[in-house]
């Protein structure tokens, strides 16, 4: 079993992308009220649609998920050093 203390679902839909489930070890919670759209993070979905993978070893040092690292990361005190995103 894994040690993640975050594991969520999201399902990519044209121009959005939405967690449809996220579970947080933390507080022992489930949500599913994330929403990323094309405008606010025009670098992701720009990479997405030109590539099958997004290999970031270390998200704070990578173009591809740089609009998520005050919104998402440092937020969620998330400190991913793997993220790979396949079609």
């Amino acid at each position: 079993m894994s040690n993640a203390n975050r594991v969520s679902f999201w399902r990519f839909s044209n121009d959005v992308i939405t967690c449809k489930n996220l579970f947080s070890r933390d507080n022992q919670t489930l949500s599913d009220k994330n929403i990323l759209d094309k405008e606010s993070y025009p670098i992701y979905f720009e990479t997405l649609k030109n590539k099958a993978i997004i290999n970031a070893p270390d998200v704070f040092d990578k173009l591809e998920t740089s609009e998520f690292q005050e919104v998402y990361f440092t937020k969620n005190k998330t400190y991913v050093r793997s993220k790979k995103r396949w079609p």
